[in-house]
């Protein structure tokens, strides 16, 4: 009898690869425009890095994109947070704890300021290790996953792809803001307006889950397509940063 096996995504293992090196090019690049004190350097190597770091500033969404590949459908809703949490709480703590031990063995911090760092872990990380967001936006995620889990394997076509649209706007409103400070609802008093629950990361979730459902068979016309994104995107971000740097102080 033969038994059946789940196949190994190869693809998503190299993209995992390559999103782990964009990873670490875009921090290290970072240190080209980026003072220590966070002013920006108006240098020939800011601009430079720039034109190639812009390539891989699509790590983290990409990132996003892979968990909501593999996150659906949710199931039992228990045993989805006890494998999930259970995967990035302890290893968090963990790293948390030696952080703050790290400080106070650098001499950055009393052993009294330590141990209230160690307190701290539950409320916000416990000590300054601010790249660690991450985890927070991840548990974020995983939070609201069994909550749209439904929505995301019956949802048509077109009922996801008008999500993605109100989403790609929402994600525009930094260019929009260019020309029209406040819209939609926006003022001092109010920042949530009128797109504000479809922006953030978590549409990445829901394009990855969309692409899966109905875009997995290989057509010729998606390796053109996804080409022209790539340098549609990579255009987009590389200019809008050379742009910025000589009129930016701060980061």
């Amino acid at each position: 009898m033969a038994i059946n096996t789940p196949t190994r995504n190869y693809g998503m293992d190299l993209l995992r690869v390559l999103a782990c090196y964009m990873v670490i090019q875009v921090h290290a690049g970072e240190f080209y425009y980026i003072h220590k004190d966070g002013d920006v350097l108006h240098t020939a190597d800011a601009s430079i890095v720039g034109w190639y770091n812009s390539l891989f500033r699509i790590c983290v969404p990409l990132f996003v994109a892979m968990t909501g590949f593999f996150m659906f459908p949710v199931g039992d809703s228990a045993k989805f947070f006890k494998k999930r949490l259970g995967r990035v709480l302890v290893p968090f703590v963990l790293w948390c704890s030696i952080y703050a031990a790290g400080h106070y063995v650098r001499e950055n911090a009393t052993i009294e300021e330590t141990l209230i760092n160690l307190t701290h872990i539950p409320i916000n990380y416990g000590s300054e290790v601010g790249h660690l967001w991450y985890v927070y936006m991840l548990i974020g995620l995983y939070l609201f996953a069994p909550i749209i889990s439904p929505w995301v394997q019956t949802a048509t076509r077109k009922g996801m792809e008008f999500y993605l649209v109100i989403w790609a706007v929402a994600c525009s409103l930094p260019y929009i803001h260019l020309l029209f400070p406040a819209v939609w609802g926006e003022v001092w008093w109010n920042r949530t307006p009128l797109l504000y629950y479809f922006s953030g990361l978590l549409g990445y979730v829901i394009l990855a889950a969309y692409i899966k459902r109905f875009h997995m068979p290989a057509r010729k016309w998606n390796y053109y397509l996804g080409a022209a994104l790539i340098i549609v995107g990579y255009l987009i971000t590389a200019l809008t940063f050379q742009w910025r740097l000589p009129i930016s102080e701060k980061v």
